[in-house]
C-alpha cells in the first residue's frame, strides 16, 4: 500500500505534466522511487542568469508534506546564497522547518529558487566570496556568472564545460636531410584567465614605464655575439667604442663641454671617429646592402647616388660638429 507521502507526490508530478510552468521542469527519477526526484530551472529573462540551465536533486522523506525536502544544485551556480561545495540553495523555508508549510509544493520550491538566482541576498550569505564580488566588484562577479549560465548550457547538452577546447595546430619541420618527409610540431593551445593574461602583458609590454634605463634588445643581443654581429655587423668591440663614443658626444652636447678625453677618438683616421669609418658604420647599421644578384638598372645606379648624397651628408654632419665652438655652452 503507497504511503501518504507517496500519494502526495505523485499528485504533484501529474499536475506538473497538465501545468507546465516556464523554466521550471521536475521528475521523478525513477518510477520505483517518487522520493527522490531531477529537477532544472532556466535562468529567468532580462537578469544574468538568462539562458542558464541549472540541474538539481530533491529528496522527500516519509514525513513529506510536513517537512521540507533536501534540495542540492548538481549543476552549482557562483552564487552568494548557494553552498559552492554541497549545491544546497539558502531559502529560509528548507533550511528552517518552522517556516515551511504544507501548502509548498515542488513548483512553488523551484520557482523560489528561480528567482532568489535573479535576486540575491547578500546579508549573511553562506558564498562570501560571490557577495563580496557583487557588492564591491560587480564587473567581475558578472564575467563570471555569464561563464557559469555558459557552462551549465554545456553540460545540459552533454559537452565539456569548457567552450574552449584544447585543440592543435600543426606546424610543419623539415630536418634539412634530403629524402627525409617533414615531421609536424603540435602546439597546443588552452585557455587562460584575464589576470593571467593581464600579469604576463604587463611583464613584456614596451610601454610600460621603468626606472631601469638598460635597453631590452641591447641586453639580449650582449649574451650572444653571433646574433649581435648579424643585428648590427660590427664586432662587440665596435659597438661597445661606439656607444662609449655616442655618451660623449650627448654629454657634450647637454653640458656645452668639448674638451676631455673622448677626443682622441676625432683624432685616428683608422677610428671610429674619423669621417671614413664613421660613415662606414652608419651606413652598415642603417644602411641595407644592395643584393649582389641583382642587375643594374637604372633604379639601381639612383639608389647608388642617393647612398653618396648619404655618405656626404654623413661626412658634412660630423666636420661640423667637430668644428663647434668648445666655449659655447646648450642650455
Amino acid at each position: 500500500m503507497r504511503s501518504r507521502a507517496h500519494m502526495l507526490l505523485e499528485k504533484e508530478y501529474m499536475k506538473l505534466q497538465k501545468e507546465a510552468i516556464w523554466g521550471i521542469f521536475a521528475q521523478p527519477l525513477n518510477d520505483d522511487d517518487f522520493f527522490l526526484w531531477e529537477a532544472k530551472i532556466n535562468g529567468l529573462k532580462d537578469t544574468l542568469w538568462e539562458g542558464g540551465i541549472f540541474k538539481l536533486y530533491l529528496k522527500f522523506s516519509e514525513s513529506h508534506n510536513m517537512s521540507p525536502p533536501v534540495v542540492f544544485f548538481t549543476t552549482i551556480p557562483y552564487h552568494p546564497n548557494v553552498h559552492s561545495s554541497t549545491g544546497k540553495p539558502c531559502v529560509d523555508f528548507l533550511d528552517n522547518v518552522e517556516d515551511w508549510k504544507e501548502c509548498y509544493s515542488v513548483a512553488y520550491i523551484l520557482l523560489s529558487i528561480q528567482a532568489l538566482l535573479a535576486n540575491p541576498v547578500l546579508e549573511n550569505a553562506i558564498n562570501k566570496e560571490a557577495a563580496s564580488e557583487c557588492r564591491d566588484n560587480i564587473g567581475v562577479y558578472r564575467e563570471t556568472v555569464m561563464n557559469c549560465v555558459l557552462t551549465s548550457k554545456r553540460l545540459d547538452a552533454n559537452l565539456p564545460p569548457s567552450s574552449i577546447q584544447e585543440h592543435t595546430s600543426p606546424i610543419v619541420e623539415f630536418s634539412g636531410e634530403e629524402g627525409q618527409k617533414p615531421h609536424k610540431n603540435l602546439l597546443h593551445a588552452s585557455k587562460v584567465s584575464f589576470e593571467n593574461y593581464l600579469t604576463l602583458w604587463k611583464g613584456i609590454a614596451t610601454s610600460n614605464s621603468s626606472t631601469s634605463s638598460l635597453n631590452a634588445l641591447g641586453e639580449y643581443l650582449k649574451t650572444d655575439h653571433q646574433l649581435q654581429k648579424a643585428h648590427f655587423e660590427l664586432s662587440p668591440a665596435d659597438v661597445e667604442q661606439e656607444v662609449r663614443i655616442q655618451l660623449a658626444e650627448h654629454r657634450k652636447l647637454m653640458y656645452g663641454t668639448f674638451d676631455g678625453k673622448d677626443e682622441k677618438y676625432a683624432d685616428s683616421v683608422g677610428s671610429p671617429r674619423s669621417s671614413p669609418t664613421r660613415v662606414h658604420t652608419l651606413r652598415h647599421v642603417y644602411v641595407a646592402k644592395p643584393s649582389t644578384a641583382e642587375t643594374s638598372t637604372p633604379e639601381s645606379t639612383a639608389q647608388n647616388d642617393d647612398l653618396d648624397d648619404l655618405d656626404r651628408e654623413a661626412v658634412d654632419l660630423v666636420n661640423w660638429s667637430r668644428n663647434l665652438s668648445t666655449e659655447q655652452t646648450y642650455y
